[in-house]
């Protein structure tokens, strides 16, 4: 599991952004901001806390700051077999803390947030005024952004959503009080283009190898190697959208050593060839 680091722009409170392509896998993660996933075309699989069911088009899911939370989607579409679609909006979660605090008119969206830390569904096919607005969103550009996503909260403050993962989940402060592991993270953040050693990171924590790959799996749900591979894996996406970079050399910039096992390994994660990420991409 993958502590995502922010991708918000110091300047803006909110990111857009949009999803057409085939199937992906979004690897199990979590980060500080909230997030609304909104699937218009495709199905698959959502893991959302201790959450787990099936993804339908017209699907909205508002997922609070540090739940872990994975996707996997496909299409079911007639039409275009081919393809998924939706977006993602992520916003800071104090962007509007002075609203609720001062102002009642925004009291049910301060409770929609606070739900959201379980994580919600929400089927939006019925709700016409919720599928405008989402089709508009990509549309519209800067202060228009922090306009339409407060819209879109009020109407789903005024909806019935589901609520998903019976327990309240907070992988940030799960981590937090674990000084040991967050000095690897850093670590690993730090360092995962380089060759890495469970000896090494094991020695970070004065931990013998056992028992720290014991330790490690049990605080992250994954093997030191795969959260070293799938941290390499999101460093190759952000590169592979420059189309001046060759292949190759993400590869070794990202610390494979060789291009068929990045490609492998990039497969297995992104459930598609780097070359074919790139061309969907962009």
């Amino acid at each position: 599991m993958i502590h995502e680091q922010s991708s918000l722009k110091t300047d803006s409170p909110i990111q857009i952004r949009t999803f057409n392509y085939d199937s992906n896998i979004f690897s199990c993660h979590f980060h500080n901001e909230y997030e609304i996933f909104y699937v218009e075309e495709g199905n698959g699989n959502a893991h959302i806390g201790d959450y787990k069911g099936t993804i339908q088009a017209g699907n909205l899911y508002l997922i609070g700051p540090n739940i872990r939370h994975s996707f996997i989607t496909k299409s079911n579409t007639s039409i275009n077999k081919n393809r998924t679609k939706g977006l993602f909006i992520n916003f800071e979660k104090d962007f509007m803390k002075h609203a609720f605090t001062h102002y009642n008119e925004f009291k049910q969206i301060e409770r929609l947030l606070e739900n959201s830390k379980r994580g919600l569904l929400i089927q939006t096919n019925p709700y016409h005024k919720i599928i405008k607005l989402l089709k508009l969103v990509p549309m519209l550009k800067n202060a228009e952004h922090i306009l339409i996503t407060i819209q879109l909260l009020n109407l789903l403050a005024q909806v019935n959503p589901i609520l998903l993962s019976n327990t309240l989940f907070n992988s940030q402060k799960t981590q937090q009080k674990d000084l040991r592991l967050e000095k690897v993270i850093a670590f690993l953040t730090e360092h995962f283009s380089e060759e890495i050693s469970l000896e090494t990171v094991s020695s970070l924590v004065a931990m013998n190898p056992s028992a720290f790959s014991r330790y490690f799996k049990e605080k992250t749900e994954t093997t030191l190697m795969q959260y070293i591979q799938e941290l390499r894996i999101e460093q190759a996406c952000q590169l592979i959208l420059r189309e001046d970079l060759d292949i190759a050399q993400i590869a070794m910039d990202c610390g494979f050593n060789s291009i068929s096992y990045f490609n492998k390994v990039f497969k297995r994660i992104k459930n598609r060839t780097p070359s074919r990420y790139r061309k969907e991409m962009l």
